[in-house]
């Protein structure tokens, strides 16, 4: 499983697509998503969340995650070590 560091900004209409498009996900701040699937490159999450694409409504940053290091939430870090073993 894959995972995705999503900056979504606020103009965007809501945060609505991430959380649908994206069963797994973790709110880390306000419009900053960790999600999970099985999407293979950065541009297939930002088409699946309209931010690129020939009907693109959306804005926003997607960086596949291939490493962490850190201190924060402790449910983050469970998500993402769960996410890891899927």
């Amino acid at each position: 499983m894959n995972c995705y560091l999503i900056i979504w900004p606020p103009e965007n209409s809501s945060s609505d697509p991430v959380t649908e498009t994206f069963p797994l996900h973790h709110k880390v701040l306000d419009g900053v998503w960790v999600v999970a699937g099985e999407y293979i490159t950065c541009v297939d999450v930002c088409e699946a969340l309209g931010i690129v694409g020939e009907e693109s409504k959306n804005s926003g940053v997607v960086l596949r995650v291939n490493a962490y290091y850190g201190q924060f939430d402790r449910a983050l870090w469970e998500r993402m070590h769960a996410w890891e073993t899927m």
